[in-house]
């Protein structure tokens, strides 16, 4: 069951990575004796599950299985050696129908946190590519002053001194790294603003890199600040913020539980598994109004997704398309309410391949798993 889990997380909590460009398609035998293998077949085990398998004359199948336990679902290519039939899934295969029509509830303050929250990080991801020297690092360094009688780690990340000390060496280097950093800032922003031909393009280029290694520089002298109150037992504290240009600040955070009187409203999707707990993330969600406008967002990592409303239109339609393999948008008609959110679930099992490989012996006209488990008990006979 473990490894089951795994599938899915993989397939469905994390994006999956194109094929790559290089990559051959499997080797596929549909020929000759392969070929009268071509068709439907169905399996009844005795636990009255049903598992379906199509064999197509290109070369690919579709397997699902509907019982007790679920439903679980394959596609990929199949060949045949002899009398074996091995099946091979394709990892990104999704069913051609994944989502549920949803239930709706009435918009409430998780709703308005989630739209002002993803409205932030979406004017955050403008500011970067407007200011590239804010994106993070991917190095975090540790802090380099351990005090004097530190231990373990910390007695050998760098000079001992006493901790006072450290703490208003620190300050200062935060300070000096502030100021600098402020500067470079300024001067960067200044030149792209005059930016008119290829040379100044190069001088900007130039100075944005400055800034990135002057924030650097300050996002290392904040942690060794930080580090060095903690040491002399003050704890946090206020410590300087860099005060940038207008069009580099951040807006500021969405409360966590805004007052109705100033709630913006709007829709949200939500979408998960309600037996497993998993939410979907990176699914496409596309509002579609009365009025033929779109609104579009991708559900973050608790399976949110939410837009405003809009000034005059009604709701009218909601569409849903996975992030990978070949999945084709799935629409459900909603009432028009004016601010919902639409709780859409799904069966996280049949997102993931049910199985790798299944190998089975062609015995006739039908087909004996040699393996029970996801393939089933019996014979597979053609319908």
């Amino acid at each position: 069951m473990l490894g089951r889990w795994m599938m899915v997380l993989a397939s469905i909590v994390m994006v999956l990575a194109p094929a790559s460009a290089n990559a051959q398609p499997a080797r596929t035998d549909t020929g000759g004796e392969a070929g009268e293998l071509v068709g439907r077949y169905s399996l009844r085990d005795d636990g009255g599950g049903i598992s379906q398998l199509e064999l197509r004359g290109d070369g690919s199948f579709e397997w699902s299985f509907s019982g007790g336990a679920g439903e679980r679902y394959a596609k990929g290519n199949w060949t045949r050696e002899s009398d074996h039939l091995v099946l091979e899934a394709d990892p990104r295969g999704v069913p051609p129908s994944v989502f549920r029509q949803p239930s709706w509830m009435e918009w409430q303050v998780e709703a308005e946190w989630r739209l002002l929250h993803g409205e932030r990080l979406q004017e955050i991801e403008r500011i970067r590519t407007r200011c590239p020297f804010l994106v993070p690092s991917k190095d975090h360094s540790a802090p380099l002053i351990a005090a004097a009688g530190a231990s373990g780690t910390e007695a050998e990340a760098g000079p001992r001194i006493d901790a006072g000390e450290a703490m208003q060496a620190t300050h200062a280097r935060l300070l000096e790294a502030t100021g600098k950093f402020e500067e470079a800032a300024r001067e960067a922003m200044a030149l792209q603003a005059g930016q008119t031909d290829a040379a100044d393009a190069g001088q900007v280029v130039e100075a944005m890199e400055r800034a990135r290694e002057m924030k650097a520089r300050y996002d290392q002298a904040k942690v060794d600040a930080d580090h060095a109150r903690s040491l002399a037992g003050l704890g946090g504290g206020h410590m300087p913020e860099a005060v940038l240009p207008a069009g580099c600040r951040y807006p500021p955070e969405a409360g966590q539980d805004p007052p109705r009187a100033v709630w913006v409203g709007g829709y949200a999707a939500m979408i998960r598994d309600p037996r497993s707990g998993l939410a979907l993330r990176n699914v496409k969600v596309t509002f579609e109004f009365d009025d033929g406008s779109r609104a579009e967002a991708a559900t973050d990592g608790d399976g949110w997704a939410a837009v405003r409303l809009p000034p005059t239109a009604r709701l009218r339609k909601i569409a849903l398309q996975l992030p990978y393999g070949a999945h084709e948008p799935e629409s459900f008609e909603v009432a028009p309410l004016q601010g919902a959110v639409f709780d859409f679930k799904v069966d996280a099992m049949r997102l993931a391949p049910a199985f790798r490989w299944m190998e089975l012996r062609v015995d006739h006209l039908e087909l004996v798993p040699l393996e029970s488990g996801e393939a089933g008990h019996g014979r597979y006979q053609r319908i």
